[in-house]
């Protein structure tokens, strides 16, 4: 077959790799379950992933999160750490980090490259390439152990190519019912399927059928079965400091650098996960400590409740089904202020109606933003779902730019806007420039 001729620039490059098959693009589309083609692509690189252990987390909510709080603390231990996470919101290159720090553009020139034969030959879709260039470039940086965020369920996404010495599934909740099934215990024997015999598996599933499906499937497979609720306690003493006490030690005051309650459940599943993995980096209190305190550091984490403008206050959150919602809305309408506005954009294979009652019990002004997305939902349909379920809610049709600088011109220094939704959303947020309305009016 004659050889492809790849640009030799990055832009080039990456727009060729970005014209494979895209879930975020397309959806259901170009979702090509099954391990064939990642195998494939791995051998003709050489099998890379076999230089190095790994960690795999799957889950519906929280798993970049924790995927980056274990990273973190790995890296605060002293190990080179790769973390490979997905979508990636301003570079390619942010989807593959060693202790916290992108894969450098020349590199990825040069390996789309090399291997854009392979990809087109094989049919690979672009998420399975770029697992397989993630898990190239650990081998190329020699890390000591990769953490690896898995895409869509479990046992049929790219990244279940891995043998891990650890798997974890966060937590199981409605998403992606189209692909993963209609029901919570279907979802989880999906996400189960990244267990392996002789290997502890952690959850942080609350729900008893899902926890009972998850230990089922882990008796079935011969998987070391570890339910974080029952392994770890959190106590908060009189000064309102957070102890995380585990079946091996007691952790605290632990401090996180990400902002919300929640976060502390997911500090607890890193913690209780570096114990599980203690083998592979040097486990200590004081590499827990150093690493939670410096997650966004030390992991590249990008999009978690992110501030990115003071006075009037914005942030911005990748929160896109009902639970992350939920908890994003929590910590921002607690917050001193309590935030006034929301922007937000979804994806159509989001629960609307589910969303929308959540965002009616917060009371705060909802604005629907469009997207240029075939798989975005309609704003038009946002609105009208919102407005019956009593949502004060508005349509932008503007850019996310320019509704955030709209948001400004119109409003109070008192003022405080949450933008939240698809990773598309958020991503057009961290790239808006603070003087940008100013700009536009000279």
């Amino acid at each position: 077959m004659q050889r492809l001729t790849i640009p030799v620039t990055y832009e080039e490059a990456e727009k060729w790799l970005f014209s494979l098959p895209r879930f975020a693009v397309s959806g259901v589309d170009a979702y090509q379950p099954g391990l064939q083609r990642i195998d494939a692509l791995l051998t003709a690189m050489d099998r890379p992933h076999d230089s190095y252990p790994s960690i795999l987390v799957a889950g519906t909510n929280g798993k970049g999160t924790v995927a980056s709080m274990i990273a973190a603390i790995a890296t605060a231990s002293g190990r080179r750490t790769g973390l490979h996470t997905s979508p990636h919101l301003l570079t390619f290159g942010e989807r593959m980090r060693v202790n916290g720090l992108p894969a450098d553009k020349r590199w990825l020139q040069k390996s789309i490259s090399d291997f854009a034969d392979v990809f087109r030959d094989i049919g690979a879709s672009f998420f399975e390439a770029s697992v397989a260039l993630s898990l190239l470039y650990f081998a190329t940086q020699e890390v000591d152990l990769a953490i690896v965020e898995v895409g869509l369920g479990g046992r049929l996404d790219a990244t279940n190519i891995l043998d891990p010495e650890l798997s974890i599934i966060t937590g199981i909740d409605f998403d992606h019912t189209e692909i993963l099934g209609a029901e919570l215990t279907d979802i989880a024997r999906e996400k189960a399927g990244i267990m392996r015999r002789g290997k502890p598996v952690l959850t942080g599933a609350r729900k008893p059928a899902v926890a009972n499906v998850l230990g089922e499937v882990a008796d079935q497979v011969g998987a070391e079965f570890h339910l974080l609720g029952a392994e770890i306690d959190i106590v908060t003493d009189s000064e309102g400091k957070s102890f995380i006490e585990t079946l091996r030690d007691r952790y605290g005051p632990v401090l996180i650098s990400l902002e919300g309650e929640h976060q502390i459940w997911h500090a607890a599943m890193a913690i209780r996960a570096s114990e599980l993995c203690s083998r592979l980096f040097l486990h200590s209190r004081s590499s827990v400590l150093t690493g939670l305190a410096a997650t966004t550091e030390f992991s590249g984490l990008r999009g978690r409740m992110e501030k990115i403008a003071t006075r009037p206050d914005i942030w911005v959150d990748v929160a896109h089904n009902p639970q992350s919602i939920k908890a994003a809305l929590k910590t921002r309408t607690s917050g001193n202020p309590p935030v006034t506005d929301i922007f937000i954009g979804l994806q159509k294979d989001k629960d609307a109606e589910t969303i929308a009652r959540i965002l009616a019990l917060s009371g705060v002004r909802v604005t629907v933003l469009r997207m240029d997305l075939h798989r975005a939902a309609d704003p038009l349909k946002l609105v009208r779902i919102f407005s019956e379920n009593s949502v004060p809610v508005s349509l932008e049709i503007n850019t996310t730019k320019d509704s955030i600088s709209r948001w400004l011109s119109d409003g109070q220094p008192e003022n405080s806007l949450l933008i939240m939704g698809s990773h598309i959303i958020v991503a057009e947020a961290l790239n808006w420039d603070p003087n940008y309305f100013t700009k536009k009016r000279t």
